[in-house]
């Protein structure tokens, strides 16, 4: 059996035969639920865009409406807040439960911009404090013989069941459920019962009359939910605090339908809190019950299998630069080495200083993002720390880049001297050459700066690189 689970970083691919779990993907969080239309062979799922965990009050919520569906290697728009379970549903629209709005919204794909809303309160937000008031917290729906069922946690409330007409959407009735809250997941069988999970008492209970089929027996969290003629299998997340849930423990349990005893328990690893299960390969009668076809292509795109060629893509590309950096040694800070020898730091800072002794001229290229610098540093004796040398900084600004010369002692950054230039490139080649306390600089040819350095005294240090935001190659002269 194939059983996709989404956890909140993560998206599984779970083989129960082999217990294999291999993540599909994970690049996109937080994940909730996951789906696919009747004849495909690819997934949907509904993404949140942020950390739920932050969602707390009226003012988060207000800024919360970054989720969205993905579907085919597209998106819709990011306009859900804190979305949960999706369904693709029969007549060609996903029914999302926007959880965040407090609604349920059926999105028409082939349509952008086009949904329908439906709820079963006048309240617009889940929850305006950690105190109150709250909505319904939609989070669950099942379509069944023209009906579509959801849940609605209820916080501290108690929960409910709400059914609609579908396509319609029109509320028929709205069914306290006794003495439970925080449901998750609705299953209707063709026995007529209404299976739930009561997560909080790590649960799966009947609604229609409030019998309590399993429970775990211990401390745990029941969420996500798949069947079939004689399973059920349940997500399992250990029950920890909403800022730790990434990393918790995830596990499956394997329920026999005819005797609710659970005949099997799968531990996946510390993928996260579960939040949807499906069966991929058989009829998953929890979801519509349509398999998805060859669920095995999903594991072509298996973005860890990615990462290991990217990681050795880069190690075959510093191999390759080597002989290109040879002059230089790495003090600190780890720059991705891509192509032709280019080192970028991205958003951390780096430090590449010359080989003790070498005074010849050298010269690099660079590209300066936004947001970052380069210098060239003049008598660095930091010993491995970001102190103790002169830097020429290259730095843009509102309208162009500029280059100031800085000092740092040991005892914190200091401006020395403001070079007057004409508008300097963000991306050029620099051209360094030194005679002992003078220092002669050129960029793309044009001299910038050429006299002794301020505040620098008899010369011990070596010169160098030091870089964030911004890529560097250094240039081999005797090869031109």
């Amino acid at each position: 059996m194939i059983i996709l689970v989404a956890t909140t970083s993560f998206v599984l691919y779970v083989e129960t035969n082999t217990r294999n779990v291999t993540v599909i993907e994970y690049f996109k969080p937080e994940y909730y639920g996951i789906s696919w239309f009747r004849g495909s062979s690819s997934i949907t799922l509904s993404h949140s865009g942020i950390d739920n965990g932050t969602l707390k009050d009226l003012e988060t919520y207000a800024t919360s409406e970054q989720g969205w569906v993905s579907f085919d290697n597209r998106k819709t728009e990011t306009f859900l807040s804190q979305p949960h379970q999706i369904l693709c549903c029969s007549d060609g629209r996903v029914v999302c439960t926007n959880t965040g709005r407090n609604r349920l919204v059926a999105i028409d794909l082939r349509l952008r911009g086009h949904f329908q809303e439906a709820g079963i309160s006048e309240r617009r937000w889940d929850r305006l404090s950690l105190q109150g008031p709250f909505g319904d917290h939609l989070n669950s729906v099942f379509e069944h013989e023209g009906k579509l069922y959801a849940i609605a946690h209820g916080h501290s409330t108690g929960s409910c069941l709400a059914v609609f007409s579908y396509p319609e959407l029109a509320l028929l009735s709205i069914t306290p459920v006794p003495a439970r809250t925080g449901l998750h997941n609705v299953f209707v069988t063709d026995s007529n019962q209404i299976l739930s999970c009561h997560s909080e008492a790590g649960a799966l209970i009947d609604i229609k009359n409030g019998a309590l089929l399993w429970e775990a027996g211990s401390p745990v969290y029941t969420r996500g939910m798949a069947a079939t003629d004689e399973l059920i299998v349940l997500g399992e997340s250990v029950r920890t605090g909403r800022d730790l849930r990434r990393g918790s423990m995830s596990g499956l349990w394997f329920i026999d339908r005819r005797t609710h005893r659970a005949i099997d328990y799968m531990a996946l690893g510390p993928f996260g809190a579960v939040n949807e299960v499906r069966i991929a390969d058989e009829p998953d009668l929890a979801h519509h019950g349509v398999p998805l076809v060859n669920p095995e292509k999903l594991l072509l795109s298996a973005p860890l299998d990615d990462v290991r060629k990217q990681k050795m893509l880069v190690a075959n590309n510093v191999l390759a630069a080597r002989q290109l950096w040879s002059g230089f040694e790495l003090v600190f800070g780890s720059p991705e080495t891509t192509n032709n020898g280019w080192k970028s730091a991205g958003g951390t800072l780096c430090l590449a200083v010359k080989v003790a002794g070498d005074r010849s001229p050298w010269e690099v290229d660079y590209e300066i993002d936004v947001g970052g610098h380069l210098s060239f540093i003049f008598d660095y004796q930091g010993k491995g720390g970001d102190n103790n040398m002169v830097a020429f900084l290259l730095q843009p600004g509102v309208e162009h880049v500029t280059l100031t010369i800085w000092e740092e002692a040991g005892s914190g950054w200091a401006v020395r001297k403001p070079v007057r230039t004409h508008a300097l490139p963000s991306k050029g080649r620099l051209a360094v050459s030194q005679v002992a306390s003078a220092v002669t600089l050129k960029i793309d040819g044009r001299k910038v700066f050429s006299g002794t350095v301020p505040s620098a005294g008899r010369v011990t240090g070596v010169s160098g690189i030091r870089w964030t935001s911004s890529t560097v190659r250094p240039v081999q002269i005797s090869a031109r």
